[in-house]
């Protein structure tokens, strides 16, 4: 499933939290979250505990999520057609996520979103052929499932990979965010309406079909319906909230919600200096000085960990974020609110490089719903 982000920079490979990095495809980086190893762990043992095979657990566990990095690549690559790109694909064990830049626009979302599922087609159509040419496919029914699993049979785990995928496809295709059938649905109601509501109507009808995954989960039993239905009720909602904020960011500039007032630190400065102004002021975030030459940032935590650890005299510079992200008055402000999404402190504005303002998530949240108000 494809996550949005509007940032143009060209991709590069940086640290993903819990995240091990394991390769690019066309160009793009691939990382495996930590829960994804502990899954194969996980798998390993309960086989062989059972007496299973677990060369063929894993093998197949492998080559699902080969399946699915492939489906998010089928995403990222038709994205690139229209000049989109992607910073990375993040595999985790309830499936994929492909960090694209953009959705696209109407009918661009809609063939960005089929790309994945067509993926899965594509693979259990290859399998299928394959295993029939050879007389090795055979129907598999319920009760065999498990029995296929423990074997290590090369026919065997792909056949189960060949379910497994047309089982992607049809989970994939629910009309529901974040699954691409919710974006295929939103695609198809841009055409008729705006994104806005689009985005709301196929919402709410994701979070109607969560709310019956929950019940039927309920009634049966089924813990993982459950599951699934209390991730698309939020996922659903996050979406709409996130059009329903950049809607309201449109055409607006950085210029418009920034703070202007603030305090700022200089290099030489101490943490206690720091500390006095965390506690005179309501600013959680100083911006540390060199002259008019900004060198990093100062932030709650940073110092807080560098009273505890360094004491009140040292210096600020020891202590703060050299890395910060940065814009100009004159940009979109859904750069801001992407550079949120992604990252950890505030955004510092600069005019060439000049300090003139700073937006921090409190602000920015403030102004959306000044905006939200005012409509």
């Amino acid at each position: 499933m494809p996550e949005q982000r509007l940032e143009s920079a060209s991709p590069k490979r940086v640290h993903r939290a819990w995240s091990l990095y394991v390769g690019s495809i066309a160009g793009i980086p691939v990382y495996l979250h930590f829960t994804f190893i502990l899954l194969l762990l996980f798998i390993a043992f309960y086989q062989a505990k059972t007496g299973q095979s677990v060369f063929g657990g894993l093998a197949l566990v492998i080559a699902v999520f080969a399946s699915v990095a492939l489906h998010e690549l089928g995403h990222a690559l038709v994205a690139r057609s229209f000049g989109i790109g992607t910073d990375d694909i993040v595999l985790y064990p309830i499936g994929g996520v492909a960090r694209l830049r953009s959705m696209g626009e109407k009918l661009q979302e809609f063939w960005i979103a089929v790309a994945g599922p067509s993926v899965n087609i594509v693979i259990a159509t290859v399998i299928g052929v394959y295993l029939f040419a050879r007389g090795q496919w055979h129907p598999i029914g319920p009760n065999e499932m498990e029995q296929t699993f423990a074997s290590a049979t090369a026919a065997d785990i792909l056949q189960q990979l060949m379910l497994i995928n047309i089982i992607l496809v049809v989970f994939n295709m629910i009309p529901a965010f974040p699954m691409d059938g919710g974006r295929v649905l939103r695609s198809l109601l841009t055409l008729a309406m705006s994104k806005e509501r689009a985005t709301a109507i196929a919402a709410g009808i994701g979070q109607a079909l969560a709310i019956v995954f929950v019940l039927v989960g309920l009634l049966n039993q089924q813990v993982i319906l459950m599951f699934i239905g209390i991730f698309v009720f939020i996922a659903a909602g996050q979406e709409s909230m996130a059009t329903r904020s950049q809607a309201l960011m449109t055409g607006k500039k950085v210029r418009d919600a920034m703070i202007t007032r603030f305090e700022v630190l200089n290099h030489g400065d101490t943490l206690g200096r720091a500390a006095d102004l965390l506690l005179a002021t309501s600013q959680q975030d100083f911006p540390v000085m060199n002259g008019t030459e900004v060198l990093g940032v100062l932030g709650r935590k940073d110092l807080l960990q560098g009273l505890a650890s360094l004491g009140r005299d040292h210096y600020v510079a020891q202590a703060m974020t050299r890395e910060f992200q940065r814009v100009k008055p004159s940009d979109p402000l859904e750069r801001v609110f992407e550079g949120m999404r992604n990252g950890d402190g505030p955004i510092l504005v600069l005019d060439g490089e000049r300090l003139v303002g700073y937006v921090n998530n409190e602000n920015l949240m403030e102004y959306l719903m000044i905006q939200q108000v005012g409509r």
